[in-house]
């Protein structure tokens, strides 16, 4: 299993009779469930809080701490031939990322799972650091998550896919990209791989370069999107000696999207000495669904609000570019 592979001790192990007597009686922030092979986060989850584990007879505990292993980045790197599950439990619960996330890359799928209430999902706090990459031939699938605060040199920050990304109720909030050494293909969502659909709040992501061009701040595409929803609101694109495409997103000459529902509100790409284009969406590829050339159905059916490009440059184009 999925817990046998991970060399800790720290995780309360569901043996049916045990973990009903200990459920109110012990505090736990994590545990792991032999019955689905997930790991649970149970309350606001620290790396170095006291962890607990029934050992395989079921007749006693062992108490440890969670050293550095982060178990999200673990759950996410086992190369397992079933799916694994990273689940948080309450729509109110933070889980505090101690380490990049890495490659996701193997034939069993890998989900991660919140919780909802009204308004409220759970959330995954990167603290500065880096998120998935989805490996050619793998499946990452997400739902009822809030990804915050990752930060990044280079693109996807949060997300980078050469394989199968499934967004369900998912939030990209105040992730920053930072950069002078490579030119930005999506900040947040990097994709390079046939999707069914990027269903998604983009909000308040930030990438700043110098010297360097950026392509879309929220998500870049390379390959066939079904559907684009969601929203995209106040993600920003800052640059300094390089051009600047899509303050939410950018389309290459190779993609297609068959159609895209979004709604962008108050996107910017600004810059004081370069060119900028596309205060929302910069679009090279085909929209709609085409068959040898003849137009089957989709349509960009977005809304555009309020999206801007501000540059001292002579060259600036409006916040829809095709």
């Amino acid at each position: 299993s999925l817990h046998d592979a991970l060399p800790i001790f720290d995780w309360l192990v569901l043996s049916e009779a045990l973990a009903n007597s200990l459920k109110d009686t012990i505090g736990i922030s994590q545990y792991y469930d032999v019955n689905t092979n997930s790991y649970r986060v149970k309350s606001n989850a620290y790396v170095g809080a006291i962890g607990v584990e029934v050992n395989d007879k079921g007749d006693s505990l062992h108490f440890g701490r969670l050293a550095s292993l982060d178990t999200l980045a673990e759950t996410n790197q086992f190369a397992s031939v079933v799916d694994r599950y990273f689940i948080i439990e309450s729509p109110t619960t933070t889980y505090n990322v101690s380490a990049k996330t890495g490659l996701t890359n193997a034939s069993g799928a890998m989900h991660v799972e919140g919780a909802v209430s009204g308004n409220n999902i759970s959330t995954i706090n990167y603290k500065q650091l880096t998120g998935f990459v989805v490996g050619a031939g793998s499946n990452l699938s997400i739902s009822n998550i809030k990804f915050t605060n990752a930060k990044s040199n280079s693109s996807g920050a949060v997300i980078d896919a050469q394989g199968s990304v499934t967004l369900n109720n998912v939030t990209f909030y105040k992730n920053v990209v930072e950069t002078s050494e490579g030119n930005i293909m999506g900040g947040i969502y990097y994709n390079r791989y046939n999707q069914n659909a990027v269903n998604a709040n983009f909000e308040e992501n930030t990438v700043t370069t110098t010297g360097r061009v950026v392509y879309g701040v929220g998500l870049y595409n390379a390959a066939t999107i079904g559907n684009v929803g969601g929203t995209f609101t106040s993600n920003q694109a800052i640059v300094s000696g390089a051009a600047g495409y899509g303050g939410a997103m950018y389309t290459t000459n190779s993609s297609q999207i068959n159609n895209i529902s979004s709604i962008f509100t108050s996107n910017v790409v600004q810059s004081t000495d370069s060119s900028v284009y596309g205060g929302a969406l910069y679009n090279l590829g085909v929209i709609g669904k085409f068959n040898d050339a003849t137009y089957i159905s989709g349509e960009l059916n977005a809304q555009f609000i309020s999206n801007a490009v501000i540059s001292e440059s002579d060259n600036a184009a409006n916040a829809y570019e095709s």
